[in-house]
């Protein structure tokens, strides 16, 4: 016989004594002090003697037993015994610290609670039910499972696993998946809103662990199944193919058979006597069970046991208990959407939308989803739909970088935008929500997934719709899509139904109204010149990751003529021998294909000529990454005579290259490529320097397309400009540590009027600098043009010079220089360029970027076949030079035999300063000790230099060679920020 002792404070008589009278129904020995404390007994000590007898304590708790200071004593007492401890909760009281882990009980039902105790007591039923435990550690899930928080219990995941087994043990098509789905009724919608009757409550295929998908929305299959009232179920051994609803639960899980089961108010505790004309009440629906296969259809015979009911009516009970625990949280968090009972804010009635104000708005929603949700880390982004035309996605805000272009055509698939999981949305007649867990354990889920700041730390995606919706769903032509929201969580289940009912609350009744102002503020076809990204103002929907250092005192240090003192040892090997064992700097051009048509371009017609080889093969890639990265301190700089990012394995690269010992850089033109982890990968490098420079080259989207693309910015919306300024913002909010971000800026003299809008529409974007230089072939052909340009650039540079987080920087360096005086090319030892050679599965090598503006009348340095190391080519071409005989080797071919003679054909030059330095250093050569010791000496302390080694330095080369001023400002620089600049 079990002997109980029950707690309670005497304002909950009632209940005791209703709960007293069930347990001695069912032969328990109860105490309790009303019945066995006679007038004039000692209570503490009969208390401790009722104590030492009973072998189970109950508990009631409630406000009124908080407040007690008997109740206090007697489970205080208990607790120090050590009994069987269960505390019975009567309403919300927080329990105390020294309860947390003990059993409890939701007695909020009285019937229910009894149940429950029964089971936990082991009276009348053979049936063991694990309760929960204040603050319960999660039940481990099987692999492909899934369930909300209120179900994750060992007694139901058991009752359920159950069922699994029983199906796939009994099926007669052997290989069939068992795919479990359970839905419980939504619980009553705010305002009216019934669209979601029913919400996932928990999930299985251990097989490949399809999506799952959110609520069942209106007019759905299932939701007519529910309000049938001749049966319980429905059994659909094989399903057509042809006859599946598109875009319907059947069509996405590929599924081939279906089994349909109401669950409710004891449904099945009598089933098996009204086997043919059971009715079921829709009222007593509760929930839905879907069992059903996938790819090989269930056999029927298991869905018609008893043994099968059994399992069925159990279910139904816990469900019971789950609701309940899950209405409790969904109440509470509710409560905090005060936004659904506050008017939209005031800048709804400005006459238009800007910029901040969309900013203000998505931020507001996000910050309040974080609390609805109690996550934190979540990526939040929102698209408007416009569906005119082809139909689009626009990206409207993001809390962070994302993926997606600025604008996804989704009449088509692009393999630089599709697939996307939230296009399932759009083209969805129902425009059901979508909710996956496990994102990243799974390649399938995970490629269709955005890529958002959260990168592969995102394992949870919940998309859902932004609906114009009236407070009657069923008014015909209610559901008009305005746009999507995608929402991404750190945890495998971060997100519930819940979350799914409350952002769909908010999402139809607020932020539809805010999508409606902005598109109801001009016609559709225009309304895309109303985006943030084509606003005067730049827009910056989430903060920049800033630079660990000072903009001017990276600019000091990367545009100062004496940094080729910081690559001394590559300088000096090459004045003393005429050669070097490694280059300093390499450039790698993956592509010679450009999605532009820029007019001051100089390698179209060289990219017509390479029609048989224009894009390095995925080995060839690779196999350069693996070769440049066992040199050591050698920088890279990813360009092309094409665009770089075009490549479709550019990320490959990218991933295998971010391992060098030296700096990383790119020069875009602002391109996003197809797998977006390539800027993941560039910014992996938290505590490398790195730079990336966007050719931009154009403030307004009508300069912008003239430059780029040759004509005037057509009526119909053009994305790309767009598109260029969300990649810049995303850049800035991945960026590294040590990685600057500037624009590229090539200008020509019908630009003058527009150098300041140039420069600070680039200081709104918010990159570091934009670089300003005049237009090669123009300045070449009419010098007093180019003069006046660089004047002008001068000018406009002088009036930044006191922001320390932004700069125009002139340079000059690529000018072109007619008349070269200079008899020898030094730089074509420091400075390869590594392009796709006209004939599949050969490199060409060339001596500098600028090669390509003559390539056939300036010689290149030859070519090497792929899976060859730079090493080896590096070795044959000196002895070559040298006038060495060469070891011979099919795998390379050398093709300069000398040095190259800039004034015999080169038209331009960006290294014709550094090569005027080595040329004078050379001429001194027996001297160059003294450059030894001068570096030597900066190394230590640029601070402190010896006087007399000053004095023969400036003897012998003037400041255009050794500015000692310069020199010491960049050792400084180098040491504090640990930073080499790039040749």
């Amino acid at each position: 016989m079990k002997k109980i002792f029950i707690s309670h404070s005497w304002k909950d008589k009632e209940i005791a004594k209703k709960l007293t009278g069930e347990l001695k129904k069912r032969g328990c020995d109860v105490w309790i002090d009303d019945e066995q404390i006679n007038p004039g007994e000692v209570i503490p000590e009969k208390i401790s003697a009722a104590l030492k007898q009973c072998d189970t304590f109950l508990l009631l708790w409630s406000k009124f037993a908080a407040e007690s200071k008997v109740v206090s004593l007697e489970w205080g007492s208990a607790v120090s015994k050590d009994k069987k401890f269960i505390t019975c909760r009567l309403d919300q009281t927080d329990l105390p610290e020294l309860l947390h882990g003990l059993v409890y009980i939701d007695f909020y039902d009285f019937d229910k609670g009894i149940t429950l105790l029964c089971n936990n007591l082991q009276i009348e039923t053979s049936e063991q039910l694990e309760m929960p435990v204040a603050k319960p550690h999660p039940v481990e899930l099987l692999p492909g499972e899934w369930a909300v928080e209120a179900a994750m219990n060992q007694s139901f995941l058991d009752k359920i696993r159950f069922l699994h087994d029983f199906i796939s043990q009994r099926s007669e098509n052997d290989g069939a998946e068992v795919v479990i789905t359970l839905y419980s009724r939504s619980f009553p919608m705010q305002k009216g809103l019934r669209t979601f009757e029913y919400d996932l409550l928990y999930y299985r295929n251990v097989v490949d662990d399809s999506p799952m998908f959110g609520p069942i929305v209106a007019d759905d299959d299932r939701i007519k199944f529910s309000q049938d009232t001749t049966t319980a179920k429905r059994i659909i051994s094989e399903i057509i193919p042809e006859k599946r609803k598109r875009g319907g639960f059947v069509e996405r899980e590929g599924i081939s058979s279906a089994a349909m089961f109401k669950l409710g108010k004891e449904i099945w505790k009598d089933f098996s006597n009204n086997l043919n004309s059971y009715k079921v009440e829709v009222d007593d629906v509760t929930a839905l069970l879907f069992i059903n296969g996938r790819h090989r259809s269930l056999a029927a015979r298991p869905f018609a046991v008893k043994e099968f009911w059994n399992v069925l009516q159990k279910i139904e009970t816990e469900i019971g208990i789950i609701k309940e625990k899950r209405l409790l949280k969904f109440n509470g968090r509710r409560g905090l959407i005060g936004l659904l009972d506050n008017p939209l804010p005031g800048y709804l009635e400005k006459p238009e939308i800007i910029s901040a104000d969309i900013e203000a708005f998505f931020a507001t929603i996000a910050s309040e989803f974080e609390r609805i949700s109690e996550q934190k880390n979540i990526a939040f982004t929102v698209y408007g739909y416009d569906k005119k035309g082809e139909g689009k996605l626009i990206w409207l805000w993001s809390n962070g970088p994302t993926s997606t272009p600025a604008a996804i055509s989704l009449s088509r698939h692009e393999v630089a935008t599709a697939p996307l999981l939230l296009t399932n949305v759009v083209k969805d007649s129902n425009h059901k929500p979508i909710l996956i867990h496990n994102l990243q354990g799974h390649e399938v889920y995970q490629s269709q997934a955005i890529r958002t700041w959260l990168k592969d730390a995102s394992q949870s995606n919940l998309i859902v719709p932004i609906l114009s919706h009236s407070a009657k769903h069923e008014t015909k032509g209610a559901n008009e899509l305005l746009g999507i929201i995608d929402i991404q969580g750190v945890t495998a289940a971060q997100f519930d139904t819940d979350d799914v009912q409350l952002m769909y609350q908010l999402s139809t009744h607020y932020i539809a109204g805010f999508l409606l102002k902005i598109f109801g503020q001009r016609v559709r076809e225009k309304v895309l010149s109303l985006l943030p990204l084509h606003n005067v103002n730049a827009y910056q929907p989430f903060p920049r990751q800033r630079l660990n250092c000072n903009v001017r005192t990276l600019l000091e240090l990367n545009f100062n003529p004496m940094k080729f003192l910081l690559h001394w040892g590559k300088v000096r090997e090459l004045i003393t021998t005429g050669v070097t064992k490694q280059p300093s700097l390499v450039e790698v051009w993956p592509s010679m294909v450009c999605n532009h048509r820029c007019a001051w371009c100089r390698t179209e017609d060289d990219r017509r000529l390479q029609k048989s080889h224009q894009m390095m093969s995925k080995e060839e890639l690779l196999g350069i990454a693996r070769d440049l990265k066992i040199y050591d301190n050698i920088d890279v700089l990813i360009s092309g005579g094409g665009e770089p990012l075009l490549h479709p394995h550019i990320a490959s690269f990218m991933k295998e290259i971010r391992g060098i010992k030296g700096m990383l850089g790119i020069f875009t033109n602002g391109t996003r490529p197809r797998d977006f982890r390539f800027w993941e990968y560039f910014f992996d490098r938290h505590m490398e320097s790195s730079f990336v420079r966007i050719s931009f080259n154009g403030h307004t989207p009508q300069s912008y397309f003239q430059v780029h693309f040759g004509q005037d910015l057509p009526q119909a919306y053009n994305a790309r400009y767009a598109e260029a300024r969300k990649v810049v913002m995303d850049l800035l909010g991945l960026r590294s540590p040590l990685c600057s971000i500037a624009l590229g800026d090539t200008i020509q003299e019908s630009e003058l009027l527009s150098l300041l809008d140039k420069a600070n529409h680039a200081r709104r974007l918010g990159v570091d600098f934009i670089q300003m230089r005049p237009e090669l072939l123009e300045s070449s052909r009419n010098p007093q043009v180019g003069e006046l340009v660089c004047r002008k650039i001068i000018e406009v540079e002088r009036r930044f010079e006191d922001q320390d987080d932004f700069a125009v920087v002139y340079t000059d360096g690529e000018r072109s220089f007619l008349n070269h005086d200079e008899g020898t090319c030094y730089a074509m030892n420091l400075v390869p360029v590594l392009v796709p050679d006209k004939e599949e599965g050969w490199i060409r090598i060339l001596p500098c970027s600028y090669t390509i503006n003559r390539w056939g009348t300036v010689p290149d340095l030859g070519r090497m076949r792929v899976g060859t190391k730079l090493s080896e080519f590096w070795e044959a071409m000196n002895k070559k030079i040298n006038g060495e005989a060469a070891d011979e080797n099919a795998n390379i071919e050398v093709a300069i035999k000398k040095p190259i003679a800039p004034n015999d054909g080169c038209p331009q030059c960006r290294y014709f300063r550094l090569n005027k330095r080595i040329q004078a250093l050379r001429d001194r050569i027996n001297h160059i000790d003294l450059i030894d010791q001068f570096v030597d000496n900066m190394k230590q302390d640029p601070d402190q230099l010896d006087a007399g080694l000053v004095d023969k330095i400036t003897k012998y080369w003037d400041t255009a060679v050794i500015d000692i001023f310069q020199a010491q400002k960049i050792f400084r620089i180098q040491k504090h920020l640990n930073i080499r600049p790039s040749f």
